[in-house]
């Protein structure tokens, strides 16, 4: 059949049917659980959960996407499963939430004095306060060692730097433009954090329609973020929906600017800030314990914390809030505020043209959009810097310009023995979720930082690392040499002799005799490495916002306990990589030197 005959039969069976009906008669989903859904065309849904996020467009494509988890008129289901309230009109009247005493808010999920605050702290009204959150909404302050929006979690006193510094670099941050390092009050991960974001409904409707889903502009809304240690009202920030394929999920992520309408305004040093939901079981957690193993390796990684999140009084559950990747970042890590910032999309560094215009204008179409492969994030708006980067990488360039010379070698490797070890497919071996920065010739002139001007290679959405897969450390790269010119000059000569040194020292400092290690809770005699029980650490500290978390339920058609399986499984298969890496790397034995140029090979 004709492509176009295909088009006009998947129209008109997007439009005979509802997106229900197409939907469960495309695939066979009876035994997927039931969802509700109130639809962006204001109607009801109740359908068998796909499992398959983004794989299948049907109810984007029919122009329809989740507003929010529940019936139209009882969001979340009035938080039925918390106890918090119950869904009053079912076949009698329009459906609306009747809050429980202790609770209030279009969903019941805010607090409303007397509330008990879980017993570990005190409820305030809201005339009292001095920050405009949800007008109806009371708040709980709670007592030194508790967290979340009604203190119902512990805070967690993990340490800052449980690695230490693994190669024996101070950790990447350049004290002339970052104060905080490891103690940024926003990334604080000991806290749950509570964001409130008001936003007119026409705004709303407007970033969670699917046509406008790729859209790239931030609508005004206002924000107040409270974690305990800052309670902060924000006014004029931007938002809008923000990743790739997961832009179509029914649970979004989003971006934040603060500098929407102050385009000077930083909140505490940060000019915005990405809030990534999930769409699968331990996702988050994973992205977060990779990122923090990848700071203590002194590369440019994502600080990042843990919360809560309501939109127009509606809780939409669990976000991580991680570091945007912008120049206030790069500032912080590089000393280079100023310079062009590329981000990949299905990309393999290949010398593909002369023409600046060409990766201008470079697109990939997946089943909801078309995308562009390359993109400059910030900069000077000229292309001709990553033409001839590339024109250099592919050694077409007389004479050859070594590798060192080019890009910061030290830092790829890194990256790269953490991409190895938990086998990530979505990175630069997929040619994806990979970013450089090449910092201008004249970047902070005067500044004590400056340092060579050197390409730098980072990596963002850690989060579908595979962990149970068994390719050797060196392998994973190789395989992909004759596609990637990068991977081809990096694993080649001296630099993959120090990636193995680099990998048998990452080793040794995290699960090998140098480790920092816990008591395991299994016996007073047993111990583990910290990455381990730190893993577990987070995924009790999180167990309440999942069960608490109604969109990402619906969204994946899971519960609080399979958050909790998933994690503890990953914990189990992060063990087996480890022990699996430890067998295709040679036990380092001694120092590596830092900070010396690099032979070339």
């Amino acid at each position: 059949m004709k492509t176009g005959s295909l088009l006009l039969l998947f129209l008109s069976v997007c439009y005979a049917f509802t997106c229900t009906q197409q939907c469960d008669l495309k695939y066979d989903i009876s035994a997927n659980p039931l969802v509700t859904i109130c639809g962006t065309d204001g109607l009801t849904h109740t359908f068998h959960h796909f499992r398959w996020g983004w794989g299948d467009p049907c109810y984007p494509k029919c122009g329809v996407n989740m507003e929010y988890a529940g019936r139209c008129g009882c969001p979340n289901e009035c938080m039925k499963q918390m106890g918090y309230g119950q869904c009053i009109g079912n076949g009698r009247g329009t459906p609306h939430c009747q809050c429980n005493p202790g609770w209030t808010g279009p969903d019941c999920s805010l607090v409303s004095c007397p509330n008990m605050c879980s017993y570990h702290g005190q409820c305030v009204g809201h005339s009292d306060q001095d920050l405009p959150y949800p007008a109806e909404a009371d708040r709980c302050v709670c007592d030194p060692g508790w967290t979340d929006y009604v203190c119902s979690t512990a805070e967690l006193q993990l340490p800052l730097a449980p690695y230490g510094n693994i190669y024996g670099d101070a950790y990447e941050y350049v004290a002339a433009h970052e104060p905080y390092g490891e103690d940024h009050p926003v990334y604080n991960s000991s806290r749950l954090f509570s964001l409130f974001v008001s936003i007119a409904p026409a705004d709303w409707e407007y970033i969670i329609d699917p046509d406008n889903a790729y859209v790239e502009v931030h609508r005004p809304a206002n924000m107040v973020f409270d974690n305990g240690l800052i309670r902060q009202s924000i006014p004029g920030i931007g938002i809008r929906i923000k990743g790739a394929f997961s832009r179509m999920d029914m649970k979004h992520g989003f971006s934040i600017d603060f500098s929407h309408v102050n385009k000077h305004f930083r909140f505490f040093g940060l000019k915005g800030v990405g809030l990534k939901g999930t769409n699968g079981g331990d996702e988050l957690l994973k992205d977060h314990v990779l990122m923090e193993l990848a700071r203590a390796s002194a590369v440019p990684a994502q600080r990042a914390s843990f919360g809560l999140m309501w939109i127009n009084g509606i809780c939409f559950g669990v976000f991580w809030a991680n570091e945007e990747i912008d120049e206030e970042f790069t500032a912080s890590r590089m000393g280079h505020k100023h310079g062009n910032l590329y981000k990949f999309f299905k990309v393999n560094l290949v010398d593909e043209s002369p023409l600046p215009s060409f990766y201008q204008n470079a697109m990939t179409t997946n089943p909801m959009t078309t995308i562009h492969r390359y993109s400059q994030a910030s900069g000077n708006g000229d292309w001709q810097d990553l033409v001839d980067f590339l024109h250099a990488l592919s050694s077409k360039s007389s004479p050859a310009v070594h590798l060192d010379a080019l890009i910061d070698v030290q830092h790829l490797l890194r990256w790269c023995v953490i991409e190895a070890l938990v086998q990530d497919w979505d990175g630069i071996v997929g040619a994806n979720n990979y970013i450089l920065h090449h910092p201008f010739a004249d970047a902070d002139a005067g500044s004590s930082t400056q340092t060579t001007q050197r390409w730098d290679y980072f990596r963002i959405d850690l989060d579908n690392a595979s962990l149970n897969k068994k390719i050797d450390v060196v392998q994973w790269f190789t395989q992909k040499m004759a596609t990637n010119p990068l991977l081809r000059q990096a694993f080649a000569g001296r630099y993959l002799q120090l990636y193995k040194d680099y990998f048998g020292q990452f080793l040794a400092r995290t699960v090998g005799a140098q480790s920092p290690s816990h008591a395991a809770t299994r016996g007073p005699t047993a111990v583990q490495p910290v990455v381990y029980t730190r893993y577990a650490a987070y995924r009790d500290f999180l167990v309440h916002c999942f069960k608490l978390d109604f969109a990402w339920q619906t969204s994946n058609g899971y519960d609080e306990r399979h958050f909790v399986d998933s994690a503890t499984e990953n914990i189990a298969s992060l063990k087996n990589r480890f022990k699996t890496a430890q067998s295709q790397v040679p036990v380092w034995t001694a120092p590596i030197p830092t900070n010396v140029p690099l032979t070339s090979p």
